[in-house]
Protein backbone atom coordinates (compact mmCIF):
# COMPACT_ATOMS: atom_id res chain seq x y z
CA UNK A 1 0.00 0.00 0.00
CA UNK A 2 1.13 3.69 -0.87
CA UNK A 3 1.82 4.93 2.38
CA UNK A 4 1.84 9.25 2.69
CA UNK A 5 2.41 11.99 5.34
CA UNK A 6 0.78 14.78 6.89
CA UNK A 7 4.19 15.91 7.45
CA UNK A 8 7.72 16.02 6.85
CA UNK A 9 8.68 15.12 10.39
CA UNK A 10 6.48 12.16 10.26
CA UNK A 11 8.23 11.14 6.78
CA UNK A 12 11.32 11.53 8.41
CA UNK A 13 10.58 9.57 11.33
CA UNK A 14 9.27 6.53 9.83
CA UNK A 15 12.77 5.86 8.20
CA UNK A 16 14.68 7.19 11.09
CA UNK A 17 14.47 4.66 14.31
CA UNK A 18 16.82 7.50 15.97
CA UNK A 19 14.61 10.36 15.15
CA UNK A 20 11.19 8.42 16.04
CA UNK A 21 12.70 7.32 19.18
CA UNK A 22 13.91 11.27 19.72
CA UNK A 23 10.54 12.38 19.22
CA UNK A 24 8.52 9.64 20.71
CA UNK A 25 10.81 7.67 23.20
CA UNK A 26 12.17 4.44 23.27
CA UNK A 27 8.59 2.36 22.96
CA UNK A 28 6.80 3.95 21.10
CA UNK A 29 9.50 5.70 18.04
CA UNK A 30 10.48 1.57 17.13
CA UNK A 31 6.68 1.08 17.06
CA UNK A 32 6.40 3.55 14.97
CA UNK A 33 9.01 2.72 12.42
CA UNK A 34 7.73 -1.05 12.37
CA UNK A 35 3.77 -0.29 11.51
CA UNK A 36 5.15 2.29 8.94
CA UNK A 37 7.12 -0.88 7.46
CA UNK A 38 4.04 -2.99 7.67
CA UNK A 39 1.62 -0.76 6.42
CA UNK A 40 3.95 -0.53 3.07
CA UNK A 41 4.38 -4.38 2.70
CA UNK A 42 0.08 -4.60 2.90
CA UNK A 43 -2.21 -4.62 0.03
CA UNK A 44 -5.16 -2.93 1.37
CA UNK A 45 -7.43 -2.29 4.92
CA UNK A 46 -8.72 -5.56 4.69
CA UNK A 47 -5.11 -7.55 5.16
CA UNK A 48 -4.91 -5.12 8.17
CA UNK A 49 -8.05 -6.39 9.79
CA UNK A 50 -6.24 -9.85 9.53
CA UNK A 51 -3.23 -8.71 12.29
CA UNK A 52 -5.53 -8.25 15.04
CA UNK A 53 -2.58 -7.17 17.35
CA UNK A 54 -2.60 -3.86 15.67
CA UNK A 55 -6.53 -3.18 16.56
CA UNK A 56 -7.30 -1.21 13.53
CA UNK A 57 -10.48 0.56 14.11
CA UNK A 58 -12.24 3.73 12.49
CA UNK A 59 -12.21 6.59 14.52
CA UNK A 60 -15.24 8.66 15.67
CA UNK A 61 -16.06 12.02 16.73
CA UNK A 62 -13.84 14.80 15.10
CA UNK A 63 -11.66 12.37 14.01
CA UNK A 64 -14.87 10.65 12.05
CA UNK A 65 -13.26 9.26 8.79
CA UNK A 66 -9.39 8.34 10.01
CA UNK A 67 -9.00 5.06 11.05
CA UNK A 68 -5.88 4.50 13.46
CA UNK A 69 -3.72 1.52 14.69
CA UNK A 70 -2.56 0.89 18.50
CA UNK A 71 1.45 1.14 18.85
CA UNK A 72 1.24 0.76 22.67
CA UNK A 73 -1.50 0.76 24.80
CA UNK A 74 -1.61 4.44 25.20
CA UNK A 75 -0.41 5.90 21.79
CA UNK A 76 -1.98 5.08 18.36
CA UNK A 77 -1.24 6.32 14.88
CA UNK A 78 -4.01 7.94 13.42
CA UNK A 79 -4.66 7.95 9.56
CA UNK A 80 -7.10 8.69 6.39
CA UNK A 81 -7.54 6.10 3.71
CA UNK A 82 -7.39 7.79 0.20
CA UNK A 83 -8.72 4.44 -1.72
CA UNK A 84 -8.64 6.49 -5.46
CA UNK A 85 -4.86 5.98 -4.69
CA UNK A 86 -5.18 2.93 -3.05
CA UNK A 87 -3.44 4.90 -0.22
CA UNK A 88 -3.24 6.08 3.30
CA UNK A 89 -2.18 9.08 4.67
CA UNK A 90 -0.37 9.26 8.09
CA UNK A 91 -2.48 12.23 9.94
CA UNK A 92 -1.02 11.52 13.71
CA UNK A 93 0.89 10.31 16.50
CA UNK A 94 -0.98 10.35 19.58
CA UNK A 95 -1.33 9.75 23.30
CA UNK A 96 -4.85 9.36 23.43
CA UNK A 97 -5.52 9.17 27.08
CA UNK A 98 -3.79 12.27 28.29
Amino acid sequence: MQVEFRTTALKRRAFSRRRAVRAWGPEVGPAYVESIAFLISVTDLGELRLHRRLRLHALKGRWRGSWAINLTAAWRLIFEQDEAANAIVITEVTDYHG
